[in-house]
Formats: C-alpha cells, sequence, structure tokens
C-alpha cells in the first residue's frame, strides 16, 4: 500500500507542460488501407504511436503490409469508404 501511494505521487504523466495533449487512440479502425508496393487493399489502420500515450501499443494496426509484407511507409489510407 506504501508503494502505491509512492508510486502515484511520483508518476506524472500528462501534468508538465511540455506533454501535447492530443490523443489518436480511437481513430477509425474502418479504413481501407492500400499498400504502394504490391497494390493490394485490405480493411484496418496504419500503426503511428499516440503522442498523449506514447506507450500504448495497438497490436492489431498495420505495422507492414498483409500481402507483401512491404513495411508501413508504403501503406496508405485509401480515400474511398469500402
Amino acid at each position: 500500500m506504501e508503494f502505491q501511494k509512492q508510486y502515484n505521487s511520483n508518476y506524472n504523466l500528462g501534468t508538465a507542460p511540455d506533454r501535447v495533449k492530443f490523443c489518436i487512440c480511437e481513430r477509425s479502425r474502418e479504413n481501407v488501407i492500400v499498400c504502394s508496393r504490391c497494390k493490394q487493399s485490405f480493411v484496418g489502420r496504419i500503426s503511428q504511436r499516440c503522442p498523449k500515450h506514447p506507450e500504448v501499443t495497438f497490436l492489431m494496426d498495420a505495422r507492414q503490409c498483409a500481402f507483401c509484407g512491404a513495411h508501413a511507409n508504403f501503406l496508405q489510407v485509401s480515400e474511398t469508404k469500402r
């Protein structure tokens, strides 16, 4: 119990003035993603680091193409909806 009180009192994420307050964690997962290398498309969202929660990782976010394995730099969100 004592450790928890000490830990919580020292844990100041987000109170520093230089921290970014904008959160992207709840972005839409219904995007059509197109790979510019193999031209295949799939549904999901491209992995991005949240400025407010940099330690959070969403395991189902695309870090590479689902078909050819190209890096996320080759992935783009399509303008058309599915």
